[in-house]
Order: structure tokens, then sequence, then C-alpha cells
């Protein structure tokens, strides 16, 4: 048996190999900032023939009727995907559908047909690059607050001072909005009298959905009062449901500053659209720092319903928070001071 396809990124009509693959995502060639972008792959039957194959490996496997386990490696600078073993990805008529942070790719279904015991099967997908870009507002304009924090000699992004990092043409426009919304969200959050910016003592880490930083251990009994308070400015979720925030624990582990066994992780998530969400990582050893991972949903699936299926949606269609698309929402209200950028 052994089906399997690869995928084929195209730009400008060539191939564009990938250089590597790992949990984060893929690093494409030739890239000037060489962070992964995270990968989704939509995959079903063509006709029924195929769907009969599907749900009988789903059967035999005991997989749930949405569920369908396939391998991805990397090949030849493509991705290559397989079966859960030889005899679970039969040949027949499919349709994928590709999305990769920070690019376009066909928003149409691509054709795949497999032949049984052919393992080559090839889809080209054509990318082109994200055309808009960030304009940054003069660094010494700044709040004072923010530039604290992104000023401090403890922050630091890919071996950089932040000023420099913001203004690099080398860092991804989405990466820097990521970074910027959410220190706007921090100094106005819960209150821009009162933020919470002034407990974050350091950036360590800015991808494209989400941020890391040391944190006093103030800011993690600030969010317990504030999910106590009976106006819920912050709801609290205890242990994260999404394992991706452990992520933070691998950051602390690879910097020294503690091993993840010795963290507990604490969700709290803000009320309302485009809010925030904190995990902060609590240490049972004294000497070791307080951390956090902040991000931004479209919804807090605590509050009501109409905020869980928000956040719902984001899970089941997948793919990274678009900071960039998040500008105009956050430029407004009281956010709008402290947004320190535009999108061209």
């Amino acid at each position: 048996m052994n089906e399997g396809f690869q995928l084929r990124l195209r730009r400008n009509g060539r191939t564009w190999p990938i250089d590597s693959l790992g949990r984060d995502g893929i690093v494409l060639s030739n890239e000037r900032d060489a962070f992964p972008r995270t990968v989704t792959v939509e995959f079903d039957a063509r006709n029924d023939v195929t769907r009969y194959r599907m749900n009988r490996v789903r059967q035999l496997k005991g997989w749930q009727g949405w569920q369908f386990d396939l391998k991805a490696a990397l090949e030849d600078g493509m991705l290559s995907f397989a079966g859960d073993d030889e005899r679970s990805l039969p040949g027949g008529a499919y349709w994928l559908r590709v999305g990769i942070a920070d690019l376009k790719t066909p928003a149409r279904k691509l054709k795949l047909d497999i032949k049984d015991n052919q393992g080559d099967a090839r889809v080209d997908v054509d990318v082109t690059a994200d055309s808009r870009t960030v304009a940054l507002t003069p660094f010494d304009e700044f709040d004072a607050a923010i530039r604290n924090v992104l000023q401090s000699p403890d922050s630091s992004l890919d071996g950089q001072s932040i000023e420099k990092w913001l203004s690099s043409r080398d860092t991804r426009p989405n990466r820097k909005a990521c970074l910027l919304n959410l220190m706007a969200k921090l100094r106005t959050a819960p209150d821009p009298a009162a933020p919470l910016i002034t407990d974050v003592r350091s950036i360590f880490f800015a991808g494209t959905e989400r941020v890391y930083g040391q944190v006093t251990a103030n800011l993690f009994t600030r969010l317990q009062t504030l999910a106590d308070d009976p106006k819920r400015p912050f709801y609290s979720e205890g242990d994260p449901k999404s394992p991706t925030h452990r992520k933070l624990l691998d950051q602390i582990d690879a910097r020294g500053w503690g091993k993840p066994e010795e963290y507990t992780l604490h969700s709290f998530r803000q009320e309302g659209r485009t809010c925030m969400q904190v995990v902060v990582a609590a240490p049972s050893v004294g000497t070791s720092p307080f951390c956090a991972d902040f991000d931004i949903d479209l919804g807090d699936p605590l509050q009501d319903v109409d905020g869980f299926l928000v956040h719902m949606g984001e899970l089941a269609f997948g793919g990274d928070t678009d900071h960039l698309e998040l500008h105009d929402a956050l430029a407004k209200g009281a956010m709008k001071p402290f947004v320190y950028y535009t999108v061209a």
C-alpha cells in the first residue's frame, strides 16, 4: 500500500523549497525572517467511493467521524504526507485546501488524485507573500510605560534590541503587529489608569499570534482579583485547555530559568471581543521568575454563548490570528492612543 502525497510550494511559477519542518511550522528557503510559519491542511474525499474507503479506515482505527490522521515529513523541500500506517491512506479522489501563515494561498479546493500503491502524488500550491507593511510611529513617541518594557535591558527579540527589531525590514510585519497590539492591550487593560503593563518586566519572545514576557508575581495576584470582581473584567479558566500554552514552559526551560515541572499554568481571559488571554506561569521555586503568555482572541468562550461560538470558530478554521487585520478594530476607544503603527 504505502500511499502518500506531497505539497510543493511555488512562488512566481518557481518551486519555493521548505528548509525545515517542526512542531511550530515551516521555514522557507531564502526568507529573511526565519520564523516558522504555521500550516493548516484541510483534507477530504471528492467522491462516494473515496469517502467509503476513508470511513472504513476510521472504523478500523476507532477514529471519530471528523478525524483522519496523517504523518507529515519534509522530503526534497516539499511537505510529504502518508497514512498513520501503510494501509491507512487509501487511494482515491480527494480535495484539499492549504493555509500558511502570512502567505496567500489558493482559496479554492485543490484536487488530489492518489492511485492505489502510489506514494508520490503531488499537488502544486501557488503562494504569494503578504504585501501589507507596518508603518511605525517614531519610537520616542511611544507611551512611557510601553517604552519601559520594550527598552528593558532584559528585553530582546531574535538577538536584537526591540527598538532595532521593530525597525528592521527583515522582521515579518505580522510579528511586529502582534507585539504592538498586545502592548496596547496591556497598557489599557483593565483600565488605562491602572494598566497591567506596570507588572510586565520584559519581553523575550514574539510570534505571529503571541508574546512571552517576564512578569511580577503581582500580575498573577491582580488577575485573580479581577476574575473575582463582580464586573468580571477577566475570567479565570484555570489550567489552559490548549496545549499551545505549554510552549511557554519550553521557552523558560531553554533559558535555564526553571524546569517545566516547577511551574503551574493559570489562564485568564479578558471580557468582550478582541479580548486578551493571559496565561501566567507561576513557579514553585522562589528564585525562578514569573512569566506569561499573552495573546488576543476574537471572543471570550468563558463569558457567554456568543463568545464561545466565536472562539470555537477560530479553533475550527485554524490558522494564526491576523494581527495586521486587527489594527482597525483595536485602534479606537481607550486603545487608540497606544496603537503605534498603521498598515500600509
